[in-house]
């Protein structure tokens, strides 16, 4: 059991001293008036008409206290922890209440007194006139040390090299995770830890630990804003769609570029140019620099030259087709013989704007073998969109991010397990626009819907310079984010070790059983230390005799070790916020609540049509299997 904490322990145990004072109060008043003669309040009428009407009020008092325990421990969270210390002290009060009853009896013997064992609680009601001060004094001997032992069980000792512990649910509360509302990160006593105001998460979730079931798929069911979600094996839109149209009142929308049906909802990441001509260079110069992002383990030059190329190409396709411009058309320009001649052409050509002309001349400057590392690294950039799904994908727009603050949108962004490195720059690009929307403006008065961010498998998305610069500022315009990565090797990857260092910093994390040693050693040192009593001793033999000594010091050492957190349930997670305790919980499964049913029924019909299938399958086999 952990530590108790003194003040509500001594809050409790002053509650049951009331208890018994409203019990018990009458008679001791009595006895302190002058009636010399002790009366058991069973058999008078001094205070009361009703007989054994002592004997009433002793249960209800009981009855009450066991019934106010068994609620509060039915209602989860921090009242069942309440619940249950509470009942730590009631039992530790009747414990007092026995022992003192043997004390006096002990007492009484002395003075050839008898006195009835089995009245430990009623013993007051049966004492004699000259047994009366005896008593009191045993009972308030043995509460006094009891309420004594509680409190010095409380305290923690030396913890000058460290003071880390796995949090209760007070501290919990303190952290601000027992809310109805916000982001759903686990479940502890029962009830469901959410993360509210316009924090971020950082979640580390291998492949396997659940992420979906626990994070995902929770934060759709209950989360009444806006929202984007990564759907890699579209699970998210086949469980949660008709929840969010029906009960929610959302617009779903499925981005699914590889889509061969051509049932996808689509978008242009070119609709984010403004025509206007003192948007149309800042819009087109943003673009570019998600479309060839800088990469740090590269030289920064071939990236330079590449975007100013694409800036002349941008400005040109969209002055000349307007909305009708895509990314399979710039990529079909690109992909022409001889991209040069085209350029000098064009040049010549009047009515274009003067970025245009001036972007497109840096190129042209240039030696033929520089010119050839540019397109070389531009057509890199735009291999992906020469595939015939992904231009049908992209070619109109069929839903407004600028909107998500107005509406309640929701957009699933269906990403096949196997196609996720391919179309990582695609989705990299719409998430960095959609930051850049959100970051437009701070949202009016007609903007009250927050946007919820759910990107799964964000380690293996292309690099978002866009998202990490932003990321301490979104919490003013209404945006939260909840970044999953499989492991810190990812980070790392995209982003240098002070880049990395934004996300990690993060107020609060989530983790998984972790399946390497790097991640658990850093959660380790997140767990933070604490104090331990070590002792020591040596046995020297002498020819006189011999001699031991021993001595006890402190040392620091790991709250959870990194080989005990690889060891940690497959259902547990570990909730870390910056300045309070940390919370090993349990993950929070859906499909595992009360009312599963009522949130995702899709989802269980699907199931069991699944399973009806199957055993179709099995029976058909059996049958041709005992045809002959």
């Amino acid at each position: 059991m952990r530590a108790i904490n003194s003040k509500i322990t001594l809050t409790l145990i002053s509650c049951f001293f009331l208890l018994l004072t409203l019990c018990f109060a009458p008679t001791f008043s009595a006895y302190l008036m002058g009636v010399n003669t002790w009366v058991s309040p069973v058999h008078s009428n001094i205070f009361f008409s009703i007989p054994n009407i002592y004997f009433y009020i002793t249960a209800i008092l009981a009855l009450t206290s066991i019934s106010i325990i068994a609620l509060a421990y039915m209602k989860k969270g921090i009242y069942r922890y309440i619940a249950m210390y509470l009942m730590i002290v009631l039992v530790s009060f009747l414990c007092a209440l026995i022992v003192s009853d043997l004390v006096f009896n002990f007492i009484q013997k002395a003075y050839s007194v008898t006195l009835n064992p089995f009245y430990a609680l009623l013993a007051w009601f049966n004492l004699p006139a000259h047994s009366q001060s005896i008593y009191i004094v045993c009972l308030t001997l043995c509460i006094i040390a009891t309420a004594l032992l509680l409190f010095f069980l409380n305290q923690s000792g030396y913890t000058e090299l460290g003071d880390a512990r796995l949090a209760t649910p007070v501290d919990a509360y303190r952290a601000g995770l027992l809310l109805h509302s916000g982001i759903m990160v686990g479940k502890h006593w029962g009830q469901a830890l959410r993360v509210g105001g316009f924090e971020h998460v950082l979640g580390f979730a291998p492949t396997g630990s659940g992420k979906t079931s626990a994070i995902a798929i929770p934060n759709l069911l209950t989360w009444h804003g806006s929202c984007i979600a990564n759907d890699l094996k579209l699970t998210l839109w086949e469980t949660t769609k008709a929840y969010r149209e029906e009960k929610l009142n959302q617009k779903c929308f499925l981005f699914s570029p590889t889509d061969t049906t051509k049932k996808t909802h689509r978008y242009n990441p070119l609709s984010a140019i403004r025509t206007d001509s003192c948007y149309l260079v800042a819009d087109c110069q943003r673009l570019s620099h998600l479309l060839v992002p800088h990469q740090h383990k590269e030289s920064p030059m071939w990236g330079q030259l590449a975007r100013q190329l694409l800036v002349a190409l941008l400005i040109y396709i969209k002055v000349t087709d307007g909305c009708k411009a895509t990314l399979s058309q710039l990529n079909a320009i690109l992909k022409q013989k001889n991209l040069v001649a085209w350029l000098k052409i064009t040049n010549d050509e009047d009515g274009l704007p003067e970025a245009f002309y001036k972007n497109s001349q840096t190129f042209l400057s240039q030696p033929e073998k520089t010119q050839g590392s540019t397109l070389a690294t531009l057509n890199a950039q735009f291999e992906l969109y020469g595939d015939p799904n992904i231009a049908y994908a992209t070619s109109a727009c069929d839903f407004d991010i600028h909107a998500l603050r107005k509406e309640k949108i929701t957009i699933y962004i269906g990403i096949p397990a196997n196609d996720l490195t391919r179309l990582a720059p695609l989705i990299t690009i719409f998430w960095e626009q959609v930051i850049y929307a959100m970051l437009s403006h701070i949202p009016k008065k007609n903007e009250p819907v927050p946007l919820l961010c759910l990107m799964d498998e964000f380690g293996a998305l292309s690099r978002m310079d866009v998202l990490r610069n932003a990321l301490k500022l979104l919490r003013e315009y209404r945006v939260r984010c909840v970044l999953l990565i499989q492991q810190l090797a990812q980070l790392k990857e995209h982003y240098t070790q002070d880049e990395a260092q934004t996300f990690l910093s993060i107020t609060t994390k989530v983790a998984f059983k972790p399946d390497s040693l790097e991640d658990a050693e850093y959660l380790s040192k997140l767990l933070g230390n604490k104090t331990l009593k070590v002792k020591s001793g040596s046995n020297s033999a002498h020819e006189s005799g011999g001699s031991s000594t021993k001595s006890y010091n402190y040392q620091a050492v790991p709250l959870m070790r990194a080989d005990k957190l690889m060891r940690i349930r497959k259902n547990q997670a570990l909730i870390i916020k910056s300045g309070h305790m940390p919370i090993l919980a349990k993950q929070y499964r859906w499909y595992k609540e009360a009312q599963r049913y009522l949130l995702a029924p899709n989802y269980f019909i699907s199931t069991l049509k699944k399973w009806l299938k199957t055993f179709k399958k099995i029976i058909a086999g059996y049958r041709d299997s005992h045809q002959f």
